[in-house]
């Protein structure tokens, strides 16, 4: 561990006296000593009585590094309950700032967030933006390419589930087109709610029957003046059953082929060894790739396991009480057994009767999505 460095004598505040004593840093700091700066700041809110922090006057316009921003001090803990000194400034100045290095002064100091110098503050920005995000991109790639196998299995044993909903989404859409148009419709219009109206007055221009029953928001002929009474049947569950164009296989075809792309790499000594021989611009696409593979993995099951809540013994009920009911024009039914212990629709429109058994394909819903053991 360095010395504390004494320095014989200079100009603090505006006289001759020696300077205060601090840990010198010809390199910045990592680790362990950052995190006792920020516990002593936070028990005592005092940087000023840290022998390691530079305590000595900077100059505005000197050229230093950010460590860590957004360093607030709890002004409640402090002796006086005023604000610290800021090396920069002459007087008790700050309680929010930010630890930096100045290398030129091989030191560390915590100065407030107002007192640099622009130039020197946006320089220090700057790079610690670039910093910031190369050593995020560089442990999350750390973290992440040695569970490309790991994750590759993963979405291979989910292609059954993807194949199942697409098979069952299919024979619904095609087999009754015209039930399938109708809850996606109302899904749309009513936020998945099923609702139908009853009309129980019209307007005065028309000639109406009080027993005359439509889809909600129907408004009629000529006149506007209509009355009608809302039914809400409910919330159709799993309404991805019911979208124009639903395509899992493809949604998951799409992201195999993104990790296909990675290298596998088992081992942190080989993925350290690749992440220090790629370019800047091969490391942002690396972990741009990796970063969608996650998104559409979570955007993929939960879309899924939305799915299959269509084929509940209580959404059946809903959907039943819609379809049988007397308001609706489009009459249907809908049924729920279980068949070899997993959940059978049967949906009937006129003579029309599709059968929707599902497969226990879908328990492979269930999975664990391989992630770090340590956070980034």
């Amino acid at each position: 561990m360095a010395k504390d460095r004494k320095g014989s004598r200079g100009v603090r505040g505006g006289e001759d006296k020696p300077l205060l004593p601090w840990r010198p840093f010809p390199e910045r700091p990592l680790g362990m000593f950052v995190e006792l700066v920020i516990q002593h700041l936070k028990d005592t809110a005092q940087p000023e009585t840290m022998e390691a922090l530079y305590r000595n006057q900077i100059p505005k316009d000197v050229e230093f590094y950010i460590i860590k921003k957004d360093i607030v001090l709890d002004g409640r803990k402090r002796p006086e309950g005023d604000n610290a000194p800021c090396p920069m400034c002459t007087s008790n100045k700050f309680l929010t700032g930010a630890l930096i290095h100045v290398p030129s002064l091989q030191c560390v100091a915590v100065i407030g967030h107002c007192c640099a110098d622009k130039e020197a503050m946006a320089n220090a920005e700057r790079e610690y933006k670039y910093r910031t995000k190369r050593d995020y991109e560089e442990n999350y790639l750390l973290e992440c390419l040695p569970l490309v196998e790991a994750r590759m299995a993963v979405l291979l044993d989910l292609k059954p589930a993807a194949a199942e909903a697409q098979r069952l989404y299919r024979k619904f859409k095609h087999n009754l087109p015209m039930v399938h148009s109708l809850l996606r419709s109302t899904k749309h219009q009513y936020s998945g709610s099923l609702m139908l109206s009853e009309i129980i007055r019209g307007g005065e221009d028309d000639e109406i029957d009080n027993d005359y029953f439509g889809p909600a928001g129907f408004r009629g002929r000529g006149s506007t003046d209509i009355e009608t009474r809302e039914h809400n049947f409910g919330t159709l569950s799993g309404a991805l059953a019911v979208i124009n164009e639903y395509h899992p296989v493809k949604e998951l075809e799409n992201i195999i082929r993104q990790l296909e792309s990675v290298d596998s790499l088992p081992t942190e000594e080989a993925a350290m060894e690749f992440i220090c021989a790629i370019s800047e611009k091969q490391r942002h696409a690396g972990v741009a790739i990796m970063e969608g593979i996650d998104k559409g993995v979570s955007k993929f099951a939960s879309r899924l396991r939305e799915f299959s809540q269509f084929f509940t013994r209580e959404n059946a009920e809903v959907l039943n009480a819609f379809g049988t009911s007397r308001l609706n024009s489009l009459h249907f039914t809908v049924t729920f057994e279980l068949l070899h212990k997993r959940p059978s629709l049967r949906i009937k429109h006129g003579s029309k009767l599709c059968k929707l058994d599902v497969g226990p394909q879908f328990s492979a819903l269930n999975f664990s999505w391989p992630v770090p053991s340590k956070p980034s």
